[in-house]
């Protein structure tokens, strides 16, 4: 998600016109395949925790949640524009 949130601030700024590569497949697709990573154990090599929409970050702990209340406006930010 960082790299979204990235490329959606340079375009927006003007700055730049970003181009996104993803490598794998949507989150929906990616959760039945991390469902089956996990326990079955059948990894497929671009569509894991690591790759597929949204990156490894999709699949984070939720630091960015965790402070709901007392976020600071940056936070705030991040999580009004998603």
């Amino acid at each position: 998600p960082a790299g979204l949130f990235a490329a959606l601030r340079l375009a927006r700024s003007g700055i730049a016109r970003p181009i996104l590569l993803e490598r794998g497949q949507p989150v929906e697709s990616r959760g039945k395949h991390i469902g089956a990573l996990i326990h079955r154990r059948t990894l497929l090599p671009n569509s894991n925790f690591a790759f597929g929409e949204g990156g490894a970050g999709t699949w984070s702990d939720g630091k960015l949640t965790t402070r709901i209340g007392r976020n600071s406006e940056a936070v705030r930010y991040v999580l009004d524009t998603f």
